[in-house]
């Protein structure tokens, strides 16, 4: 009957500590899961902002495409614009040549200072 109570004694001693083992681990578990959890939440709000700054450059870069296409089609419209000048000038040219002939000819032909 000692010997019973020497086992029972130890068993339930055994047990105490098996029970506190127990709660120490999941006392840490718990632990390690808020830490845890807080180092996800603090990832999960940077990936927001990584998110929101990606969506951020996105529409900077569609506005910077859009700019450049417009900037394209109005250098094509200025190219066109001067190639139509050139031509003009180069007729103009052209014309003043034939009234500087002209001119040039008429005051010879004019000219009665000599006669």
């Amino acid at each position: 009957s000692e010997t019973l109570r020497s086992i029972n004694s130890q068993t339930d001693s055994l047990e105490k500590r098996m029970m506190e083992a127990q709660a120490q681990n999941q006392a840490k578990m718990a632990r390690q899961k808020e830490i845890f959890e807080q180092k996800l939440k603090g990832q999960e709000e940077t990936n927001r902002q990584v998110v929101a700054a990606n969506d951020g450059i996105s529409k900077e870069i569609t506005a910077l495409q859009n700019g450049n296409a417009a900037l394209r089609q109005s250098a094509k419209e200025l190219g066109e614009s001067n190639k139509l000048m050139r031509n003009e000038l180069r007729e103009l040219q052209s014309k003043l040549g034939v009234a500087r002939a002209f001119i040039a000819t008429a005051l010879t032909s004019t000219d009665d200072s000599h006669a």
